[in-house]
Protein backbone atom coordinates (compact mmCIF):
# COMPACT_ATOMS: atom_id res chain seq x y z
CA UNK A 1 0.00 0.00 0.00
CA UNK A 2 1.32 3.48 -0.98
CA UNK A 3 0.47 6.04 2.05
CA UNK A 4 0.86 9.81 0.58
CA UNK A 5 -0.63 11.21 3.94
CA UNK A 6 -1.96 15.17 2.99
CA UNK A 7 1.19 15.16 0.48
CA UNK A 8 -1.69 14.37 -2.36
CA UNK A 9 -2.45 17.83 -2.45
CA UNK A 10 1.30 19.11 -3.48
CA UNK A 11 1.33 16.03 -5.86
CA UNK A 12 -1.47 17.65 -7.46
CA UNK A 13 0.08 21.21 -7.61
CA UNK A 14 3.31 19.89 -9.20
CA UNK A 15 1.93 17.60 -11.44
CA UNK A 16 -1.01 20.30 -12.61
CA UNK A 17 0.28 21.26 -15.80
CA UNK A 18 3.22 17.97 -16.63
CA UNK A 19 2.52 16.84 -19.46
CA UNK A 20 3.46 12.67 -18.72
CA UNK A 21 0.87 10.09 -17.34
CA UNK A 22 2.50 10.81 -13.62
CA UNK A 23 -0.12 13.20 -12.93
CA UNK A 24 -2.84 10.24 -13.28
CA UNK A 25 -1.97 8.71 -10.19
CA UNK A 26 -2.60 12.26 -7.92
CA UNK A 27 -6.01 12.99 -10.13
CA UNK A 28 -9.10 13.46 -8.04
CA UNK A 29 -10.90 15.68 -5.62
CA UNK A 30 -12.41 15.13 -1.94
CA UNK A 31 -15.08 17.57 -0.31
CA UNK A 32 -13.48 18.33 2.76
CA UNK A 33 -15.12 18.75 5.97
CA UNK A 34 -13.56 20.30 9.64
CA UNK A 35 -14.38 16.76 11.22
CA UNK A 36 -12.51 15.22 8.08
CA UNK A 37 -13.89 13.79 4.34
CA UNK A 38 -17.61 13.78 2.81
CA UNK A 39 -16.30 12.14 -0.12
CA UNK A 40 -13.49 10.25 -1.03
CA UNK A 41 -11.97 9.85 -4.70
CA UNK A 42 -11.43 6.34 -5.62
CA UNK A 43 -10.26 5.34 -8.88
CA UNK A 44 -8.41 2.23 -10.67
CA UNK A 45 -5.19 2.06 -13.29
CA UNK A 46 -4.63 -0.54 -15.44
CA UNK A 47 -1.18 -2.73 -15.33
CA UNK A 48 -0.22 -0.04 -18.74
CA UNK A 49 -0.81 2.90 -16.80
CA UNK A 50 0.94 1.81 -13.63
CA UNK A 51 4.05 1.48 -16.02
CA UNK A 52 3.78 4.35 -18.13
CA UNK A 53 3.12 6.03 -14.72
CA UNK A 54 6.21 4.83 -13.02
CA UNK A 55 8.35 5.49 -15.93
CA UNK A 56 7.89 8.91 -15.64
CA UNK A 57 7.95 9.07 -12.18
CA UNK A 58 11.41 7.78 -12.01
CA UNK A 59 12.80 10.85 -14.33
CA UNK A 60 11.19 13.37 -11.79
CA UNK A 61 13.82 14.74 -9.24
CA UNK A 62 14.43 17.13 -6.22
CA UNK A 63 15.13 20.12 -8.56
CA UNK A 64 12.17 19.30 -10.28
CA UNK A 65 9.83 19.41 -7.12
CA UNK A 66 11.68 22.49 -5.95
CA UNK A 67 10.82 24.27 -9.30
CA UNK A 68 7.14 22.73 -9.24
CA UNK A 69 6.83 23.85 -5.52
CA UNK A 70 8.00 27.58 -5.59
CA UNK A 71 4.88 29.91 -4.78
CA UNK A 72 2.97 27.10 -3.49
CA UNK A 73 0.60 28.31 -1.00
CA UNK A 74 0.00 25.50 1.34
CA UNK A 75 3.73 26.15 2.62
CA UNK A 76 3.84 28.41 5.38
CA UNK A 77 5.68 31.00 2.58
CA UNK A 78 5.92 31.17 -1.19
CA UNK A 79 9.23 29.38 -0.94
CA UNK A 80 9.48 26.53 0.24
CA UNK A 81 12.09 25.11 2.87
CA UNK A 82 14.21 21.87 3.04
CA UNK A 83 11.60 20.34 5.94
CA UNK A 84 9.02 21.26 2.96
CA UNK A 85 11.44 19.85 0.69
CA UNK A 86 12.35 16.69 1.92
CA UNK A 87 8.54 16.08 3.32
CA UNK A 88 7.36 15.60 -0.79
CA UNK A 89 10.22 13.96 -1.71
CA UNK A 90 10.08 10.95 0.99
CA UNK A 91 6.51 11.03 -0.11
CA UNK A 92 7.88 10.91 -3.99
CA UNK A 93 10.62 8.24 -3.10
CA UNK A 94 7.66 6.11 -1.89
CA UNK A 95 5.85 6.54 -5.35
CA UNK A 96 8.16 5.65 -7.34
CA UNK A 97 8.62 2.63 -5.18
CA UNK A 98 6.03 1.41 -5.20
CA UNK A 99 4.73 2.09 -9.38
CA UNK A 100 7.91 0.66 -9.82
CA UNK A 101 7.03 -2.75 -8.26
CA UNK A 102 3.56 -2.84 -9.32
CA UNK A 103 5.24 -2.13 -13.05
CA UNK A 104 7.20 -5.46 -12.66
CA UNK A 105 4.86 -6.81 -11.82
CA UNK A 106 2.23 -6.49 -13.97
CA UNK A 107 -0.31 -5.10 -11.58
CA UNK A 108 -2.58 -2.54 -11.90
CA UNK A 109 -4.02 -0.48 -8.73
CA UNK A 110 -6.78 0.99 -7.06
CA UNK A 111 -6.17 4.48 -5.12
CA UNK A 112 -8.22 6.99 -2.88
CA UNK A 113 -7.56 10.05 -1.83
CA UNK A 114 -9.69 10.80 1.49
Amino acid sequence: MLYLDKCWREFQFMFRDHSGPAGTLFEGQVTTAPEGWHYAYTSVLDPIQVEEIAADLSTVTGEDIHIWLEGYRLFASDNPTRDDLDYVMGYLADAQEFTTRLAQDGDGLVYMIG
